[in-house]
């Protein structure tokens, strides 16, 4: 039969007449085997609609509106299985004469003039509707709407009579019962009038500390959704610390009011479960370690953020047992060979944050572990450079040289160098194995060079910042730089160092000569809590005798005027106590890390021992004082927790261990470093007439002797490391060598030379490179008389002749007189080498070259 549509509907109903004769053809085919094909619907009814607030996404329960203020709703809808759909909603309102809401989804406190294009919103009475979406006949839960007056206070207090707490000044995370909880109620007030019953819901917060693991902080709150208790928060204790909570309606917040969960108090640590012995633990493997952590109100706490650390990662690798960060054990690694100090911290801001001064907690105790195994490295690498280019004014270019093996059983030999922006005045890597090293420059020139960074391969630079490495963080990122040159005297304090934007923070400061970090491991990106700069100077607006400062990542930076100089500072392994070496006329100075600084001299703890240098040794209680020509130990016994009287009852009673002569008489130090195992110290210095010592004084402090390290050619040494594991001691020498000494035996087993050009620490222009003339001469005769040639000579630049110079002659006539040689002798107007061969000619004309004597001056060991 035949019939025709009416027309539109073909158009309108392709869709479903489409799929009907598709099913028609389907069924009266025999290749039809699919039991299911797709469906298609229009208008589909769907299964949920849900209104939110513009600019959220989760369902809104109960808002507040003042009178005559907007807010826009958004509505959407979903099938089934959750599947977004596209539909066309519809806005209601229970009280329209509390609130309106337009076509799109704007509500009004009030009246609109046009639910179309709403432009003015008339306010009207203050009470309660309801505003719900609807599509395709399904409705959303609604929202209930609060329209109140306009509020000009809110006031948020504890609820009156609530059980006591442990302690009256915090709440213990760690209480029998569970995390202590205090009721807080919050009022909104009109002018003076309560209207805390018309506002709906108030909004409770906490300020976050910087630092602090996010979303979960000091604090965790919990609102409620019943109507009667809309100004109720309960506040729980969470992590130590202090913060501030505060209540809010519209824009209106109240002052805040101080919540405080209970700092820690205490750590003690254990190995394996028992307590921690006195002598080191040998390890191969792992070590487990657990730290228990009380806090003031006497209670044992958990799930904290500790901080775990250990004092040499080349040796002893650290990790807290926790995928969430936040751990009481730790397990300790044997990293490679050599000896540390393993401690847990509470170190603000992650813990006890918010509290100031900052209260850092360290461990009563530590553990000491000397690792022997794990993946010790058999070649290890130095990195050498000169600061010789800064003696000329010539163009000079100064490069950084490896000295590392091919293989492990091949020899020592130099790599390829790379290029400096700028002549360093010192090199240092971080101690952290993943650092960059950190080279200083003497001045900023004018904003054209600064502070380098170098990564083994490239050097980067970082103009207008200048000055001398004095120490850098614990993991590597922070470097602290004394700048005498620039005027005024500063230190500065590189922050994110190792990144391509630091921060650069100075301090005026008089010419620093040591600075030390508090030993810590990271959290975020705060490392090493604290760190001591020392001056023999005079602090700022002061004529004290000697200046200290003490910067921190948490409070701001302290200035401490000192009885006496102080030359340098070290901090224990444990890491509650640092030391300086100076600072009273009695001897040796110590502050607790978590102290206040006192505002005036005198007011530091005092050992009464000399001390020109200091290192911290690995049993984590103790420091080395070196003071030529004597030698000793300075012992801690810490008693108490937390930090001194009144924040806590720690005592630090601090004994020198007995002076220990070296044999060599008074001399300046200029370098001293321990061991990897920290038996052995090894000290470069100065003679009373500035000349550097002839040999390197090793001392072993498991005997008590000391012997002295020579070098082949009797080179003079200038600079030296130790490798990580303590088997080899690299020495830049005057020669322009880098010896390689065997520590066990002392014997100089290897000499690198680092020929011109292709491994010289420092060239001229040109391609290919020219040495850098520190003297150039023209000469005008040559006499020889075995086994010397003398020439005559006059000085056209540079410096006069001295002894002891290489200089090389060229352009003479008789090519046996031409070549590289020590200058033995000065005369007027001539000077003599040692030669067995040239001739005599008065009328024999050339030139000499004095060249720049670029040696290994600086020598850096990466970790």
């Amino acid at each position: 039969m035949l019939f025709s549509l009416p027309q539109g509907f073909k158009e309108r109903y392709a869709p479903v007449v489409g799929l009907a004769c598709a099913l028609m053809a389907c069924a009266a085919a025999t290749s039809c085997s699919s039991p299911t094909s797709a469906r298609v619907i229009q208008n589909e009814v769907p299964a949920t609609v849900t209104l939110a607030l513009s600019g959220t996404l989760s369902q809104a329960r109960n808002i507040g509106m003042e009178i005559g203020k907007t807010q826009g709703f958004i509505a959407s809808a979903a099938n089934s299985v959750g599947t977004p759909l596209t539909e066309t909603f519809s806005y209601q309102s229970s009280a329209p004469g509390v609130v309106t809401i337009s076509a799109a989804g704007l509500a009004c406190a009030g009246t609109w003039d046009s639910l179309i294009t709403p432009t003015v919103c008339t306010p009207g009475s203050t009470g309660t509707a309801q505003i719900t979406a609807t599509a395709n006949g399904v409705t959303s839960p609604p929202v209930t709407v609060y329209v109140h007056q306009h509020v000009t206070g809110v006031v948020i207090q504890k609820v009156p009579n609530q059980p006591p707490t442990l302690s009256p000044n915090c709440l213990s995370k760690g209480a029998p019962a569970g995390p202590e909880q205090v009721m807080y109620q919050a009022s909104a007030f009109a002018g003076s009038a309560d209207i805390t019953s018309s506002v709906g819901p108030f909004t409770f917060q906490s300020v976050n500390v910087a630092g602090q693991a996010t979303p979960v902080g000091i604090v965790a709150l919990q609102t409620f959704t019943d109507p009667q208790r809309f100004n109720l928060a309960t506040a729980t204790a969470n992590f130590p610390g202090s913060t501030s909570l505060f209540a809010s309606v519209g824009a209106v917040n109240s002052q805040p009011l101080t919540f405080v969960t209970c700092p820690v108090q205490s750590i003690s640590l254990s190995v394996n479960g028992s307590a921690v012995g006195t002598a080191p633990y040998l390890i191969n493997s792992t070590l487990s370690v657990d730290a228990t952590a009380m806090d003031s109100a006497g209670m044992v706490i958990t799930g904290i953020p500790l901080t775990w650390s250990g004092t040499d990662s080349s040796a002893v690798s650290v990790a807290q047992n926790s995928a969430l960060g936040f751990a009481s054990t730790a397990s300790v690694g044997a990293a490679g060979v050599g000896a540390a100090t393993v401690t847990a911290s509470c170190t603000p801001p992650a813990c006890n944050g918010g509290i100031s001064p900052s209260l850092p907690v360290y461990a009563n105790n530590s553990v000491s572990v000397i690792a022997h195994g794990g993946t010790s490295s058999s070649s290890p690498s130095a990195f050498v450079t000169t600061t010789g280019c800064s003696a000329t004014t010539q163009s000079c270019t100064t490069r950084v040289v490896p000295i590392a093996k091919s293989s492990s059983t091949g020899p020592f030999a130099a790599g390829a160098p790379v290029n400096l922006p700028s002549t360093p005045n010192s090199f240092v890597f971080g101690p952290s194995a993943s650092s960059v090293a950190y080279l200083g420059v003497q001045s900023q020139g004018f904003g054209t060079q600064g502070l380098m960074t170098f990564n083994g391969t490239s050097a980067s630079q970082f103009n207008g910042t200048a000055g001398r490495v004095l120490a850098v963080s614990p993991d590597g990122q922070t470097a602290i730089l004394s700048d005498t040159t620039d005027a005024p005297s500063r230190v500065i304090i590189c922050k994110s160092c190792s990144s391509a934007s630091p921060t650069m923070v100075p301090i005026l400061f008089p010419p620093a000569t040591a600075a030390a970090f508090s030993i810590e491991g990271t959290v975020g990106a705060f490392s090493g809590f604290k760190a001591y700069m020392v001056s023999g100077g005079s602090c700022p607006g002061t004529s004290s005798a000697g200046c200290l400062l003490v910067y921190s990542t948490v409070d701001a930076p302290k200035i401490v005027p000192l009885l006496a100089p102080a030359t340098s500072a070290a901090f224990i392994g444990q890491g509650a106590v640092g030391f300086l070496a100076g600072g009273d006329p009695a001897g040796m100075t110590f502050l607790p890390t978590c102290d206040v600084p006192p505002a005036s001299a005198g007011l530091l703890g005092t050992v009464p021992a000399a001390a020109q240098l200091l290192q911290p040794l690995p049993d984590g209680h103790s420091v080395l004082a070196l003071a030529p020509p004597d030698i000793q130990t300075i012992d801690t016994t810490l008693t108490g927790s937390g930090c001194p009287s009144p924040r806590g009852s720690l005592t630090v009673t601090a004994t020198p261990g007995p002076s220990m002569n070296l044999g060599e008489g008074t001399f300046t130090p200029t370098q001293f470093f321990l061991s990897s195992s920290g038996t052995t110290g090894y000290i470069l210095g100065q003679s009373a007439g500035g000349a550097p010592l002839p040999f390197i004084i090793s001392f072993n402090l498991s005997n008590s002797t000391t012997s002295l390290i020579s070098l082949t050619g009797s080179a003079i040494p200038l600079s030296a490391g130790i490798s990580p594991n303590g088997d080899v001691l690299f020495v830049g020498a005057n020669d322009g060598q880098v010896h390689i000494v065997d520590p066990s035996t002392g014997f100089d087993t290897q000499q690198v030379a680092l020929p011109f050009p292709l491994n010289s620490l420092c060239i001229g222009p040109g391609n290919p490179a020219t040495q850098v003339p520190l003297s150039s001469l023209t000469i005008s005769a040559a006499s020889f008389n075995t086994p010397t040639i003398t020439y005559t000579y006059s000085l056209t630049t540079g410096a006069p002749l001295s002894l002891g110079e290489t200089i090389v002659v060229s352009g003479m006539a008789d090519p046996a007189n031409n070549g590289t040689f020590t200058i033995s002798a000065l005369g007027p107007g001539t000077f003599s080498v040692a030669s067995n061969s040239g001739t005599s000619a008065s009328a024999q004309n050339g030139t000499a070259t004095v060249p720049l004597p670029c040696n290994p001056d600086l020598v850096a060991v990466k970790p």
